[in-house]
């Protein structure tokens, strides 16, 4: 049964007749979309009725397609788009920071209805137009020849570095959205304010509240560079006499190296990035979901 998982209540700039909300970078995969909304360039955008106001808007992530709206609304179009992050972002209507909104798992083909309410009259009355953006997962989108691929450069950074013919063909691992922390219910209230710096994301992405841990990004070999929604591999020295940084991250865990004279370990583990706020990470464990597709990548792209 479809349920609503969360949703968010924003304001948004229409310019030029449009406005945009913004799921991934220009050149990740884009989408469709009919009537009048367009999903491509890694940008969602809507198609107003006016120019130069701030319609109110809700986003609404649901676990399924969800039944028809409210007949106040009406819809006005569909697009499909897939997001490397689950996230998309809402650019703040006066140009200060973004406001971000968990739409689900990363990686994930998605749905959106998009609906508005009788425009010419609510502009005349309030001079707000008002609209409803329902997205829902379709299915895991996880492609190992476009996804999780080995860096394009060299070592030194000099050039492009072919990184062989493609990734050897074991079974890719297919997940269902309701498997992913993103989709499970949270202890938190279904409607969420904007959270322009990310701690509600970072929540929304722990439900079961697992220990995290902080760390600078220059503290990682190499330096951590991954953004909020995403797994990865990281590598640290720690204190070999008790938790040190990584402590937390259990998950999949190694330890690679021993430095006896300092008294350190070298260690590796697959984490979930949580939050980002410029070289500072909040980090929990991978979960088995998260961690199958790193690990799929290592052992299908190693030399």
């Amino acid at each position: 049964m479809a349920r609503a998982v969360r949703s968010l209540d924003a304001e948004v700039h229409v310019y030029d007749r449009r406005f945009e909300l913004v799921f991934g970078e220009e050149w990740e995969a884009g989408g469709e979309g009919h009537g009048r909304v367009e999903a491509r360039a890694g940008h969602l955008r809507v198609h107003s009725s006016d120019d130069d106001h701030l319609p109110s808007v809700r986003l609404e992530a649901w676990n399924a397609e969800p039944g028809t709206a409210d007949p106040s609304w009406q819809q006005v179009g569909t697009a499909t788009l897939e997001t490397e992050t689950g996230i998309v972002r809402l650019p703040d209507p006066v140009g200060a920071e973004e406001a971000l909104f968990l739409i689900g798992p990363p990686l994930f083909e998605y749905r959106v209805e998009v609906y508005t309410k009788d425009a010419h009259l609510l502009l005349s009355r309030t001079g707000r137009e008002k609209w409803l953006l329902r997205f829902w997962p379709v299915r895991d989108a996880y492609d190992p020849r476009r996804h999780l691929r080995p860096a394009p450069y060299t070592s030194d950074g000099s050039g492009i570095d072919d990184p062989g013919p493609g990734p050897v063909p074991f079974p890719v691992p297919v997940s269902e959205a309701a498997e992913w922390p993103a989709m499970r219910p949270h202890p938190l209230p279904q409607v969420v304010p904007a959270s322009p710096d990310g701690h509600r994301i970072a929540e929304e992405l722990n439900p079961e509240r697992a220990h995290t841990t902080g760390s600078r990004n220059h503290l990682f070999t190499p330096a951590l560079d991954a953004e909020p929604g995403t797994t990865c591999r990281v590598w640290q020295w720690v204190d070999a006499d008790g938790d040190g940084p990584l402590g937390a991250m259990a998950a999949y865990r190694q330890v690679l190296a021993h430095d006896v004279v300092n008294r350190r370990i070298f260690v590796t583990a697959l984490v979930t990035v949580l939050r980002r706020d410029g070289d500072w990470y909040d980090l929990r464990g991978a979960e088995p979901m998260e961690a199958a597709r790193v690990l799929y990548a290592e052992r299908a792209w190693q030399g």
